[in-house]
């Protein structure tokens, strides 16, 4: 039933944790909860996705010396912060590469507090904690300021720059063993349940700082790197190919309507360039003059339409006509006059000619005084 539902596709399997909903997860011990996740990640085979060695991880990640027991837990100077994270994830890319990632807020407190640690020449450890955990899973020291460069390995792309860390601790510690510190004389709330990047007095990070080299945990974010990695690989697959696709996309755009300088396309230039081009070409052919008409027409070869000779005899024939229409002078305004009370009077004169016509032919056909009788 497990697997069926993994070919339809019903099972996100992004998010194993909640394939199959347990009301005794939140209850399990974290290396349960991560047998539990891993299992149901991968079709129910705990096994499929083998760890490194521990020996051979840790020396590809440069961890030879973590968890060390020649680590000082009582320097006679230093501050502390909690770090709060989303998932296990990000905390393994932090582990992977050295580096963290924090909001505007925590990334401005973390600064300052760097640059202080760097005038008394103190550290700055950091106390790392995945949300709803019930546990803390780290401890790393802050090693450089603030860069302004992106990172992309996070799970999440809204956090800006990033620090340099080193991890000195990585191993799981309940909760149950940290409750009792506080943050500090005023507040006091527990380091457990503490907010991102709040900083805990200098006693209280002493205790935690023993309280990791103190306890032998056998869990650790180490047994599911491999697990993490291949996550990591899949989800920078699916990053890079968004990212061709939308270049793929860009240069389709591209090739279909360049854009000039100008921002006027290249076919637009093109068709601009050729009309330019034809006027120049055929500056010479017209006249400016009032006969450009007549010209463009006695310029027309018209040997060809005809069928013989006499064809292009009345076609020329026509043509000089249309000329000598054109060409005659426009009258004026004086004789549009005469010509206008001119016509005028004729047609005066052949209105009183019809009605001594009609008159003359009435007097022809008058009709007799008296009718005939009807019967």
């Amino acid at each position: 039933e497990r697997m069926k539902l993994v070919r339809t596709g019903k099972v996100d399997m992004q998010n194993p944790r909640y394939m199959y909903p347990n009301p005794y997860y939140n209850h399990l011990r974290p290396m349960d909860k991560r047998k539990m996740d891993r299992s149901n990640a991968y079709g129910g085979h705990y096994n499929a996705v083998p760890n490194m060695p521990r020996a051979k991880l840790l020396e590809t990640l440069g961890l030879q010396n973590i968890n060390s027991d020649d680590f000082n837990e009582k320097p006679e100077k230093a501050r502390f912060f909690v770090i709060k994270s989303y998932s296990d994830e990000d905390v393994h890319k932090s582990i992977k590469y050295g580096v963290w990632s924090s909001t505007a807020g925590g990334t401005k407190r973390l600064s300052n507090a760097y640059q202080a640690c760097q005038e008394e020449d103190q550290p700055l450890y950091l106390f790392y904690s995945v949300n709803s955990s019930g546990q803390f899973c780290g401890v790393a020291q802050l090693q450089s300021d603030w860069y302004e460069e992106n990172l992309t390995c996070w799970q999440h792309s809204k956090w800006q720059g990033h620090f340099k860390v080193k991890w000195l601790f990585i191993k799981d510690v309940p909760n149950d063993l940290l409750r009792h510190i506080k943050l500090n004389a005023i507040d006091a709330r527990s380091v457990t349940t503490s907010r991102d990047t709040q900083e805990v007095v200098f006693e209280e990070g002493l205790k935690i700082l023993s309280t990791f080299k103190a306890h032998k945990s056998s869990t650790s974010l180490l047994d599911d790197f491999t697990f993490y990695d291949k996550r990591e690989m899949g989800r920078e697959a699916a990053r890079k190919r968004k990212e061709w696709k939308g270049e793929q996309t860009r240069k389709v755009t591209k090739d279909e309507k360049p854009q000039t300088a100008n921002g006027v396309s290249s076919a637009d230039d093109t068709e601009s360039s050729a009309s330019a081009e034809g006027e120049e070409d055929g500056a010479d052919v017209k006249e400016p003059s009032n006969n450009g008409v007549a010209g463009s027409l006695t310029q027309t070869d018209c040997g060809t339409n005809g069928a013989n000779g006499a064809d292009d005899d009345r076609v020329k024939a026509s043509l000089s006509h249309g000329v000598a229409k054109l060409e005659e002078p426009l009258p004026t305004t004086d004789d549009k006059a005469d010509e206008s009370h001119a016509a005028d009077q004729t047609s005066n004169d052949d209105v009183a000619g019809c009605v001594d016509e009609l008159a003359a032919e009435m007097d022809s056909l008058k009709l007799p005084e008296t009718l005939p009788a009807t019967a």
